[in-house]
């Protein structure tokens, strides 16, 4: 039986992840290309044993993404994030704001553009260096919904995507370009925690979610995000009840990527302001809800935008 410890692992990620890894069926990278990805394995045993897709699947793996982004791309979401909660008085309560980055009314075009920018910079990595990713959890193949998180209601995907989306969509990109994608409620969101401000524990139950700090881990104490084990999460029948498994505070411009059966949780800020954008997203089905389709596609005709730039 796995042991809680008293304190959780606190990876505090450098600017340079401490392992690199080459893209999935390439021989090692050189020493002097830079690095890629890190990662902090809640199940240090699936390491051997499976693909980095499956792994995320199975909630064993969370990856950091470093050069997602720059500072200056970062401190004008802040900025615009910040902005909004002033001007159109959605300051949360307990310290913790929310907001969806489609909503007009909080955001302007530059700034959804400037988000959609960056999701795409990210999947497009995952695309060229990580294919088992959407093999496991996007390729409309047969154990498709095997292969899904739970829903929210504890029950197996029930409903398949159209089978053509592996011709017409083979990649993230190409999914997202679409509007082939379910996202999860709210989201694209931005969300601010100031003093006390958290997220309490929870599952996406979506195949993938890409987590973007916004401010540096200095500005904050406390925060961070924390995941638990399944192992650790077993011990007390499915609720997460003892010390995260890790709590990590990437750097400014790394990106989180897990999968949506991990149990994490905003870890509560002590003092000063932590902000992260996310989004969490599974390949869209019939039975999608109207309402989770979109994403920033109706947003200014945002995937519209790139789509002339690509």
């Amino acid at each position: 039986m796995a042991t809680i410890p008293d304190e959780p692992l606190m990876a505090t990620i450098p600017d340079e992840p401490l392992v690199a890894i080459a893209p999935e069926g390439a021989t090692a990278a050189p020493p002097s290309s830079p690095p890629s990805w890190r990662e902090v394995w809640l199940n240090p045993a699936a390491q051997d044993t499976r693909s980095l897709g499956e792994a995320i699947g199975h909630g064993d793996v969370v990856l950091c993404v470093p050069n997602a982004a720059t500072e200056p791309e970062l401190q004008a979401l802040l900025h615009a994030a910040l902005s909004a909660c002033e001007r159109t008085g959605k300051s949360g309560v307990d310290g913790k704001s929310r907001l969806s980055v489609s909503d007009r009314t909080a955001f302007s075009k530059e700034t959804v553009l400037a988000c959609e920018e960056l999701i795409l910079r990210v999947l497009d990595r995952v695309d060229e260096q990580l294919p088992s990713v959407y093999a496991t959890l996007f390729d409309p193949s047969a154990g498709w919904m095997e292969r899904q998180p739970l829903k929210s209601n504890g029950l197996e995907h029930d409903v398949m995507p159209p089978e053509h989306l592996a011709e017409t969509c083979p990649t993230l990109r190409e999914l997202y370009m679409a509007g082939e994608l379910e996202w999860s409620e709210g989201e694209p969101a931005i969300n601010v925690y100031e003093d006390g401000g958290g997220f309490g524990t929870h599952k996406d139950h979506m195949a993938l979610t890409i987590l973007l700090p916004l401010s540096s881990p200095t500005a904050f104490s406390g925060g961070g995000t924390g995941f638990w084990s399944q192992a650790d999460e077993e011990m007390y029948a499915g609720e997460p009840a003892g010390a995260p498994t890790s709590i990590i505070k990437p750097p400014l411009g790394t990106a989180l990527l897990f999968g949506g059966d991990v149990s994490h949780a905003g870890m509560p800020v002590e003092r000063g302001l932590r902000s992260v954008f996310v989004c969490s997203f599974s390949t869209r089905t019939p039975a999608s809800p109207e309402d989770r389709i979109h994403g920033l596609q109706f947003a200014y005709g945002a995937s519209g935008a790139l789509r002339e730039r690509a």
